[in-house]
């Protein structure tokens, strides 16, 4: 799952189409990652809010990868 401030992509053309043609990942548009949690060991969810609506959602994870740029 990609969590996405924005309302589109923005990465290059080619880089886009892989993200969209892949059915293995989704899209979370117009949303933000507010919170982290795990249990110690390991990551076991993160905390979305909708930057539009203002609705929080709670993403069930393993693993957190972030990327900026």
């Amino acid at each position: 799952t990609i969590v996405h401030i924005l309302s589109h992509l923005t990465a290059s053309r080619a880089m886009q189409d892989k993200v969209l043609n892949n059915p293995n990942i989704k899209i979370i548009f117009n949303s933000t990652v507010t919170k982290i949690n795990g249990n110690n060991n390991h990551v076991t969810s993160a905390i979305i809010i909708n930057q539009e609506t203002g609705q929080e959602q709670e993403l069930l994870s393993r693993a957190v990868f972030i990327a900026i740029g």
